[in-house]
């Protein structure tokens, strides 16, 4: 029973690191999200969230079209690097398909400490 307690334990705190994959979030857009990194830098979450989307959409025979990308990097102690992506799959040849200028969401504030 003790060991049955532990290991759901173990696995609802595990549960909470990993990526949750590729979400809906509207007609052809999609968000992913990576913070299982461990380090400083947001680099490796970034590449991870590209990757993810990308193989997304190839699966699918579909473009990924990044919308936005917020990254946090690590602070020891409170949180790993992570790195959240919106995106569009469309079908090749459609019309939306252009160069892109990809930003930060504008709604998000950060507080440091110094």
């Amino acid at each position: 029973m003790k060991r049955a307690v532990v290991a759901a334990l173990a696995a609802i705190l595990f549960a909470g690191c990993a990526s949750p994959g590729v979400i809906p979030a509207g007609p052809d857009t999609f968000t992913v999200s990576s913070g299982t990194s461990w380090g400083w830098s947001s680099a490796q979450a970034r590449a991870e969230v590209y990757a993810l989307a990308n193989k997304f959409c190839e699966d699918r025979g579909l473009v990924m079209v990044p919308l936005s990308i917020d990254t946090i990097d690590g602070v020891t102690g409170r949180n790993t690097p992570s790195a959240t992506l919106v995106f569009r799959a469309l079908q090749p040849g459609d019309p939306e398909i252009k160069r892109v200028n990809i930003e930060a969401p504008d709604n998000i504030q950060r507080i440091q400490r110094r």
